[in-house]
């Protein structure tokens, strides 16, 4: 006998963006679990609206948090950079929502960084580069990279920022089915641990990372305390949980980094 799934409930918020992208309810109720999101192709990110598809990871507003994160990081080095643009890497950026929002940002206090956006999915690679031209941010560059296999030996980076996969694999079945049945596995899977991402990037990010340098991480809420542990012999490493949800975000300064405020807790350091 075929199980009858129970018809869907539209939120407040599922009506409003539908209505926003005329589009009936109708068409909603007939998808059950899908995300609203990738039913209107739209999504609100630090106050611009982006495309995305099931291509691409759909941007929540916690990660906002790292936006606001790495414009602090900024104005408090900035006399560092003097007439020299700070160099930013956005690794696994999906829609491109965190690279095109700092740039945004970064324009309104006239500074113009050179932003280097990567994605291990050409797909997203592509939706990215609509959102771009989309909020008239020519400047960034688009590259379809494991990681930062495509970075020079010479390379230089002030600010990694990065929202990998971090979800442990066993737990993967056990999402909620907007999410597996619908957002790419690629960028979820974090493998056994839910660190294998982001093992791998700090691993490799030491001869990249200048000496005023940070990287800006968003991992999973059961990550505070292992990353604290793993990484503190070769970073200097700071986590904080999120204001408004579960997840947790962790960032990192090279060990010759005497300037770092990581001595000083955050208010919501994660214990």
């Amino acid at each position: 006998m075929q199980v009858q799934k129970p018809s869907r409930k539209l939120s407040p918020y599922e009506k409003t963006q539908l209505l926003r992208a005329r589009i009936s309810e109708k068409t909603a109720l007939s998808e059950p679990d899908k995300p609203v999101e990738y039913i209107t192709g739209k999504v609100d990110f630090f106050s611009h609206s982006f495309q995305v598809t099931q291509d691409t990871l759909i941007p929540r507003p916690e990660s906002e948090e790292l936006i606001t994160k790495a414009l602090e990081w900024f104005e408090k080095n900035r006399a560092s950079f003097g007439k020299k643009p700070p160099v930013i890497l956005d690794i696994g950026t999906g829609c491109g929502a965190i690279a095109i929002s700092l740039a945004l940002e970064l324009q309104k206090l006239r500074v113009e960084a050179e932003i280097t956006a990567t994605d291990i999915s050409a797909g997203a690679i592509a939706v990215a580069k609509q959102n771009a031209v989309k909020h008239n941010v020519p400047t960034i560059t688009w590259v379809s990279a494991d990681l930062l296999d495509f970075l020079p030996a010479s390379a230089q980076v002030d600010l990694l920022i990065a929202n990998l996969p971090y979800i442990p694999s066993e737990r993967i079945a056990y999402l909620d089915a907007s999410v597996k049945d619908f957002e790419p596995k690629i960028a979820l899977d974090g493998g056994s641990d839910g660190l294998h991402h982001i093992r791998k990037l700090l691993n490799e990010a030491h001869q990249y990372l200048t000496p005023i340098g940070t990287i800006l991480l968003e991992v999973d809420y059961t990550h505070g305390e292992t990353i604290r542990q793993e990484f503190n012999r070769t970073w200097q490493v700071q986590t904080w949980q999120s204001s408004i949800s579960a997840c947790t975000f962790a960032q990192f300064w090279p060990l010759t980094n005497n300037a770092h405020p990581a001595a000083s807790q955050h208010p919501a350091q994660a214990k």
